[in-house]
Parts: structure tokens; C-alpha cells; sequence
């Protein structure tokens, strides 16, 4: 390695003039810890809001007459019966799945009432899978 070019005599002499009385400059740099991210609860205000919502969109007072017998279909009255079979055979997909299967009834109104605000504009199938007992 080359020494790099040294200051003359002269030069020295007035650094070392000027630096009487000084001292070393000690080390204050401060290294921080990375912050952990708090884990938090959710508020309570916020579960008892979500819970408000869901049981706005589905009621338990509301019993509707249904056919006891078999599976609840139902098909608007604009609709053929034609498009319900084709449903059910799998010719259409569809655009969001829904599996309540194993969920409480408090559980899946949660679920569909969160769905219902997650549908984009202009879904047209959504399928649910729920337990169907007799």
C-alpha cells in the first residue's frame, strides 16, 4: 500500500497547535432494538359491533313456512327450475364458496353476514356448504 501523501512539517505543527486541550470524542451512538408489534385484543367495542351486524342481517324471531321434506330449493319466479338443476349438477362455478359445515348457528350468521359484505358488485353464485340433519 502507498502511504498517502503526508502534510508538510509546517502543516503538522499548527494541527497539533490547534489541538491542545481537545480530547477524544466519545462514542454516543445509540443502537435501537427493532419495536416487537404488540399483540392486541380485539376491543371489545369492536366484537360487540360485529356481532350487532350479524345479528341485523339474520334473525331468529323470523320462521319461515318450508317444506320439512327434503332439501330447501327455492328459485325466483322469473327463473326456470332448469337453472337450479344445472346448479346442482355443477355447470355454473361458483364465484365465492361458503363452508359452514362444523360452525355454530352464532358462528355461520357471523360468516354470512360477513360475506354478504365481501360479495364484489354483480355476484350472482355464491354456494354454501352447512350440515343438513333431519
Amino acid at each position: 500500500m502507498k502511504k498517502k501523501t503526508s502534510l508538510s512539517e509546517e502543516d503538522q505543527a499548527l494541527f497539533r497547535q490547534l489541538m491542545v486541550g481537545t480530547r477524544q470524542i466519545k462514542q454516543d451512538t445509540i443502537v435501537h432494538r427493532p419495536q416487537r408489534k404488540k399483540i392486541t385484543e380485539v376491543p371489545t367495542r369492536r366484537l360487540i359491533q360485529e356481532q350487532a351486524d350479524a345479528s341485523h342481517y339474520f334473525s331468529d324471531e323470523f320462521q319461515p313456512l318450508l317444506n320439512t321434506e327434503g332439501p330447501v330449493k327455492y328459485v325466483r319466479e322469473d327463473v326456470s327450475h332448469f337453472e337450479l338443476k344445472k346448479m346442482r349438477r355443477g355447470d355454473y362455478s361458483p364465484e365465492l364458496f361458503l363452508d359452514l359445515h362444523g360452525l355454530t348457528q352464532l358462528q355461520a350468521k357471523q360468516e354470512l353476514g360477513g360475506a354478504d359484505c365481501r360479495l364484489p358488485p354483480g355476484t350472482y353464485f355464491l354456494r354454501l356448504r352447512h350440515a343438513w340433519a333431519r
